[in-house]
């Protein structure tokens, strides 16, 4: 079953962030394979596969998060690790892997966000938002499905959102995923 890490980043300030800490998970997994989704064609030898994608939404840091969904759909792992470009790696993380034979998604909690899923009118109080931008999945449907409610609640909801990470919540509560946090 094939596993790596993937990010996803336009423009040059992003893509070079991703470059530096993918060579940060190099110097502790060197054998890594790592995949880049972008909107254009990078030639740096840290990633083993760029994917190239049309970006389609919206050109603000709004339709940022909504491309970020497009790559996780287009990881070509089976085993997926991914993290936000400015995330940095001071361990081998390659153990998290093996989680993923018995639970489809690994997530944290992100205790700086204050933000509160609501259903409706309601907020739901206790239902803190995870960090989606260290996300450990398994490709399947119910990841792909859980993927697209996503996409579609965060653009449905950006007005009320200030980030994808409640809609996240929200778009969790709605599939049967088997999760750890």
């Amino acid at each position: 079953m094939s596993e790596g890490y993937l990010y996803v980043a336009t423009g040059s300030r992003y893509i070079e962030e991703a470059i530096r800490s993918a060579k940060s998970l190099k110097l502790y997994n060197p054998s890594a394979k790592i995949a880049l989704v972008s909107t254009a064609e990078i030639k740096e030898a840290v990633f083993n596969q760029v994917i190239v994608l049309k970006h389609t939404e919206a050109s603000d840091w709004k339709g940022g998060f909504s491309f970020k969904v497009n790559g996780l759909l287009n990881s070509p792992f089976e085993k997926t690790f991914f993290v936000d470009t400015d995330t940095y790696f001071t361990a081998d993380t390659s153990e998290l892997f093996d989680l993923l034979n018995y639970k489809d998604l690994l997530i944290c909690h992100s205790p700086n966000d204050i933000s509160r899923v609501k259903i409706g009118e309601k907020k739901l109080e206790g239902y803190t938002p995870y960090n989606t931008g260290v996300i450990v999945f398994k490709q399947n449907e119910r990841i792909a499905s859980l993927f697209r409610t996503w996409k579609r609640l965060y653009q449905n909801k950006t007005s009320t959102y200030l980030s994808d990470q409640p809609a996240f919540m929200e778009a969790l509560l709605q599939q049967d995923i088997k999760n750890l946090t």
